[in-house]
């Protein structure tokens, strides 16, 4: 029941892929590995603060979508995943249906 609920209660994604590529000017998703940090790097001195101090918000911008993109496929996704849940899931059920009698038992001396 943990794995369920740690994997429900996760949190979605602050932005999607699509929208990170855009913040960092990446027209061609077909691949873009090599560009984010590429581009990013440009964007990261045009619109740093110290340099361009009306740039603040477009250098911030810039900054959530490379973290985004550079999290993006890391091990620990931030978002739900449907596959992990459904198979979760049918691990519970056939857990319960193998151990159903001594699973119950002890919930039900605690009642």
């Amino acid at each position: 029941m943990e794995a369920w609920k740690s994997e429900v209660e996760k949190k979605p994604p602050p932005m999607t892929v699509t929208e990170a590529l855009r913040a960092l000017e990446i027209e061609d998703d077909s691949d873009w590995g090599e560009k984010v940090k590429k581009n990013y790097r440009m964007l990261a001195q045009k619109y740093h603060p110290d340099k361009n101090p009306e740039g603040r918000e477009r250098f911030e911008e810039a900054n959530k979508a490379y973290e985004f993109l550079c999290s993006r496929y890391s091990a620990e996704s931030s978002a739900p995943d449907p596959n992990r849940i459904v198979l979760i899931l049918k691990t519970q059920s056939i857990l319960y249906k193998r151990y159903g009698k001594s699973i119950s038992e002890p919930i039900s001396l605690l009642l």
